[in-house]
This record gives structure tokens, sequence and C-alpha cells, in this order.
């Protein structure tokens, strides 16, 4: 994403630091579907596709009123 100055920059780039939490969380949705008897790989497909689905349609989101 275009910005207009290196400040503009290092303000939005603290906001990467939440894909750590993003897949943490995926892989603890997988866990517990797991846990709850689903196989390893439809546990890791479908949460995949939830959150890519997630991810998705938030590229496209306007401004917070």
């Amino acid at each position: 994403m275009p910005v207009d100055d290196e400040v503009q920059m290092q303000t939005l780039m603290p906001i990467t630091c939440l894909m750590g939490q993003l897949y943490a969380q995926q892989q603890a949705a997988q866990g517990w579907l797991i846990a709850q008897g689903i196989d390893r790989a439809v546990a890791a497909k479908y949460v995949g596709g939830v959150y890519n689905t997630i991810t998705h349609d938030s590229a496209a989101a306007g401004p917070v009123s």
C-alpha cells in the first residue's frame, strides 16, 4: 500500500505484528477441531478456508466510522 512518507510507513508497520496472533489463533482453532475428532487435514483445510475468507473480505474494508 503506498504511503505519503516514511513516518506514515513506520506508524503502519507495527500492525504487521498481528500476523503472529492470527496464526496462533488458526493453530488453536485447528487444535480444537482435532480434539473434537475432526481429521487433521480436514481441520487445517477448513480453518485455512475460513481465515482466507475473513482476511480476503477485510482487504476491501472501508474506514471505521
